[in-house]
């Protein structure tokens, strides 16, 4: 009996992962559809420029984090910062 309860494990391990995960996408995903999402700036606490390691400043204008020493701009699309260094780009100040 041991090893047809083990056996039945996996099966219903890998019916979780497949039936229930899309489902949660899913339903995230339409939830914030037509929804803009705006930055938290209390994450600017936390967060700093990957190549330099300083504080970031968010400029919600061009919804962008900005170092200001090494003028590079990231992107912050719908609310999630890409903080790749290949996602930097020259930021003039406006």
């Amino acid at each position: 009996m041991a090893s047809s309860g083990s056996a039945l494990f996996p099966h219903l391990v890998r019916r979780l992962i497949l039936h229930t995960r899309p489902q949660v996408h899913r339903r995230a995903k339409s939830e914030c559809e037509g929804q803009d999402v705006v930055f938290d700036t209390t994450l600017l606490d936390y967060i700093v420029c990957p190549v330099s390691k300083k504080p970031l400043r968010y400029d919600a204008s061009s919804k962008e984090l900005v170092n200001e020493e090494l003028s590079i701009a990231y992107p912050v699309v719908n609310g999630i910062p890409q903080l790749m260094s290949r996602n930097g780009k020259d930021y003039e100040a406006r």
